[in-house]
């Protein structure tokens, strides 16, 4: 119960952050909230670019299962970096010629994410409901009598997984507003480095960034492979490298006087 109740918070929790960084800083800084709308538009049709490609790629190189998990963990890295940040390159380049300064790259790098955040923690907040009553329901089997064989098995590989997250620490169920704000901090500051670029017009910056995303994203797969390696250790390096990235090359930015 107390997991199930935390996930809500959790949820909510997640929902407000960007909700809040939007309104506090596009009223600070007198930005136009549109900003923050169209990036994370772009942003999840190059997310789920990303996620087909990655999806596919077990099916394109059927050898692709046998490799090592850090074998896997860079390809993914890489696929998922490459799609991202050169997605944000392009919509940036081609989409919105205008954002070329720090606080309005501050922004649309909120978005980019932060419009997905902000759908899924709706999602998350309503889903704890579906996922307490799949966790305290006793006979699948009877409580959803018209399910085939193939659909029983998927609820009851669900329902313990669920069961199985309840058991386990109670903080677990603020993973996901970690990951959040991992990827605003982290998305806010390449969004940093590939304006940076673009007002040097050099593309070294956002292979630089294309890099960057790549690490962390193969980061994050390994540690979900491996039981050695908790994910709530790279979402927190992840808000570490993030805030770093903002700081840094918001002063290079500014040395600029952009």
């Amino acid at each position: 119960m107390l997991f199930f109740g935390l996930s809500f918070v959790a949820a909510l929790l997640t929902l407000i952050i960007p909700v809040w960084m939007l309104r506090f800083f596009s009223g600070k800084w007198q930005l136009d909230r549109k900003i923050f709308w169209r990036s994370g538009m772009a942003g999840i049709v190059v997310s789920l670019l990303t996620f087909g490609v990655s999806l596919n790629i077990d099916g394109a190189f059927p050898a692709f299962d046998k490799f090592p998990v850090i074998v896997q963990a860079l390809i993914l890295g890489f696929t998922s970096g490459l799609f991202m940040e050169l997605g944000k390159f392009l919509v940036l380049d081609r989409m919105m010629p205008a954002i070329r300064k720090r606080k309005n790259g501050l922004l649309f790098g909120m978005g980019w994410s932060g419009v997905a955040i902000i759908l899924m923690s709706i999602v998350l907040a309503f889903g704890v409901f579906g996922m307490q009553d799949l966790a305290n329901t006793k006979d699948l089997a009877s409580a959803v009598p018209n399910a085939n064989s193939e659909q029983l098995n998927f609820l009851q590989e669900s329902q313990k997984q669920i069961q199985e997250l309840a058991a386990g620490s109670p903080l677990k169920a603020f993973t996901p507003l970690l990951e959040s704000a991992a990827t605003l901090l982290v998305d806010m500051g390449l969004t940093l480095l590939i304006i940076l670029g673009l007002n040097k017009k050099q593309t070294r910056h956002t292979w630089l960034a294309v890099g960057v995303r790549a690490i962390l994203s193969a980061g994050v797969f390994y540690a979900s492979q491996v039981d050695s390696m908790p994910v709530e250790i790279i979402f927190a390096i992840w808000v570490l490298i993030g805030a770093f990235l903002i700081f840094y090359f918001q002063k290079r930015l500014q040395a600029m006087k952009v």
